[in-house]
């Protein structure tokens, strides 16, 4: 039997995973530094840091497991209609989850060069 990946909001019970998988990810690409996300004050507990309106942060979780996460919120200084990606992290375990998780959604695609929505091939 076959666990698909789950795209979920995170939770307060997921802040140890993910602190250890930007830890690990910021570490094996030699990002530990000052200045570095791997110090931000949010990272040992993502989830306190996504409850303002038309912000959040997703995880990836597979059998129980979290492989990873994204944040987006309001871009701070920007118009109203603005955000940006503020953190984002996987572990390489999750490569592939998300084709895997979007593989059969009905969605539209962006043409690259217009900006279009395309039918899904």
């Amino acid at each position: 039997m076959t666990i698909e990946p789950l795209i979920r909001p995170i939770r307060p019970a997921d802040d140890p995973a993910m602190a250890e998988i930007i830890c690990e990810v910021m570490t094996s690409f030699g990002a530990f530094g000052p200045g570095f996300a791997i110090n931000d004050p949010e990272v040992d507990a993502m989830s306190a840091h996504y409850p303002e309106p038309r912000a959040i942060f997703f995880v990836v979780e597979d059998g129980g497991r979290v492989l990873g996460g994204g944040g987006i919120a309001p871009l701070d200084g920007a118009e109203a209609d603005v955000c940006e990606l503020r953190k984002m992290y996987f572990l390489p375990a999750a490569a592939g989850s998300a084709k895997e998780c979007c593989d059969g959604a009905s969605m539209p695609r962006a043409n690259a060069a217009t900006g279009a929505a395309a039918s899904k091939r």
